[in-house]
């Protein structure tokens, strides 16, 4: 059903009770702007490639989906009212994405990244895990800061 709309730009999928997301949605190529807000989404294993902006508000996700470190022309992501466990390690790579919706989260940076050194802080704040703290390069809306 979904292989003969290559060229639907839109798709606004928003309290739809929708729980997962196929791969299949990877064929709509043309795709840039998604909302799946209001839905049951707890995983999202792949999204088309050109997508720029992905609203996912409002889903049981705990994490930032790791899929979306494979979309490098995404630059508006909401989360607003998910509630987030953790930032994931790529993401301090993506300076030019904004995020709506971390200052509502309690925060850790990925248990990957290592700790900071004893003599201070580190230069990027993305490198440290401090509980509640959302870098000002992540969260693009001041208030929560």
């Amino acid at each position: 059903m979904i292989r003969g709309l290559a060229n639907l730009y839109r798709l606004d999928l928003s309290e739809n009770r929708i729980s997962y997301v196929t791969r299949e949605i990877t064929c709509l190529t043309s795709l840039k702007f998604l909302d799946l807000s209001e839905n049951s989404i707890k995983v999202l294993e792949a999204l088309p490639g050109l997508l720029k902006s992905l609203y996912l508000g409002y889903n049981p996700l705990s994490a930032i989906p790791d899929c979306l470190a494979f979309l490098p022309r995404l630059k508006y992501l909401n989360v607003d009212g998910v509630d987030l466990a953790s930032i994931p390690s790529w993401l301090h790579r993506r300076e030019a994405l904004g995020i709506e919706g971390l200052e509502e989260s309690v925060i850790v940076v990925d248990t990957e990244v290592p700790a900071p050194p004893t003599g201070g802080l580190p230069k990027n704040p993305l490198d440290v895990a401090v509980p509640g703290y959302i870098p000002p390069a992540v969260c693009r809306k001041r208030r929560g800061c």
